[in-house]
């Protein structure tokens, strides 16, 4: 399974625009979180056409994962009056700061739909099953990384995590492993995983499984490319 991406960047790198991948199955999108970016570029490359269900799940909530998510739910609940479907992990920590975010955004709890993983259960080819998996980021919020199940193996989506052991762990079993999508980052703060330590950390022949994302600057892309590592390239189609 491959994933298409509307923006790879980090926070604070614009250029790249939020870090957010997509699948679309016939009438059906599903988005891995919906940062700041992320409702005018499904909008400019018209993702959005033709589709009446869109499932967002969502890693954590820092505004470059999360930022666009009201203005998404307004737009299909006000111009076609559906709900997107939000799956948030079983968490009720999550579940209540989700209803908060939404109420500041102007939508009423009748406006979404608050789903749980389960609900993705067989509902699109590219995969079977997905679920969460609690992450360190950042010691202010709850971060989730993303597992999906498909024919070929597991994907392994990090969101944001400054945790190598959770790479560690996967390099263990990397023959299950079909595909890891990394956030990689040169920045010293302790927040994403360093590509540097990246490259201690995956032999050269494992790191054919490893897609780079979440890119601060240039010279984070041009580090992670040098170690052959895969680099994400956002797409529109």
């Amino acid at each position: 399974m491959e994933l298409n991406f509307l923006g790879r960047g980090s926070a604070f790198n614009v250029l790249e625009g939020s870090n957010s991948a997509y699948i679309i199955e016939g009438n059906s999108i599903l988005l891995i979180d919906c940062g700041e970016t992320v409702y005018e570029r499904l909008n400019m490359y018209h993702l959005l056409d033709g589709i009446d269900h869109v499932y967002v799940l969502v890693t954590h909530t820092h505004s470059d994962h999360i930022g666009s998510i009201g203005t998404l739910a307004n737009y299909y609940f006000l111009t076609f009056n559906q709900k997107i479907h939000i799956v948030l992990d079983y968490h009720s920590k999550i579940k209540e700061d989700m209803k908060t975010l939404l109420r500041i955004f102007g939508l009423e709890e009748h406006m979404y739909y608050l789903e749980t993983p389960d609900i993705l259960d067989n509902q699109f080819k590219a995969f079977k099953a997905v679920r969460y998996q609690e992450i360190t980021h950042c010691p202010q919020l709850i971060s989730y990384a993303i597992r999906f199940d498909t024919e070929n193996g597991e994907i392994f989506y990090t969101g944001d995590t400054n945790d190598i052991t959770v790479l560690k762990s996967l390099l263990n079993r990397i023959d299950e492993i079909d595909r890891i999508y990394v956030d990689t980052n040169t920045s010293s703060l302790p927040v994403h995983l360093n590509v540097d330590l990246l490259a201690n950390t995956v032999p050269e022949e494992h790191r054919k499984k490893i897609y780079c994302m979440h890119f601060n600057n240039e010279d984070c892309i041009n580090k992670a490319k040098n170690y052959g590592f895969h680099i994400i390239k956002v797409s529109s189609q």
